[in-house]
């Protein structure tokens, strides 16, 4: 009886192709995640700067209305304002595959 010790092949090859199955079925996933969390960090800070420039407008009484303004950082983000019954409203446009449009209200300047 030979009393080896050690792994055999079988059990390295099984080993290493479950190793690589797992790894190239989770890889692409994370890149997903990865690719969400991104973009969902960007429409946090901009929905910020939309709260922040709506409060802004809101102050002036000089403002023009409708006004359009891109953003600096990312060119597909456009911020879009205009007096909606008797509101200020405040729209952020994500223009990407589709076109997302989150709104905010304010007080009338």
């Amino acid at each position: 009886m030979n009393n080896s010790r050690g792994f055999t092949l079988v059990e390295t090859l099984t080993a290493f192709s479950l190793f690589l199955f797992l790894t190239l079925t989770l890889l692409p996933l994370l890149f997903e995640v990865r690719s969400s969390q991104k973009d969902l960090s960007i429409q946090r800070l901009s929905l910020s700067t939309l709260h922040d420039q709506l409060h802004t407008i809101e102050e002036k009484k000089e403002a023009t209305l409708p006004l359009i303004i891109q953003d600096h950082r990312w060119s597909h983000i456009y911020y879009e304002f205009t007096i909606e019954d008797q509101h200020l409203k405040g729209c952020l446009k994500i223009k990407e595959e589709t076109i997302e449009t989150i709104c905010l209200f304010a007080r009338s300047p």
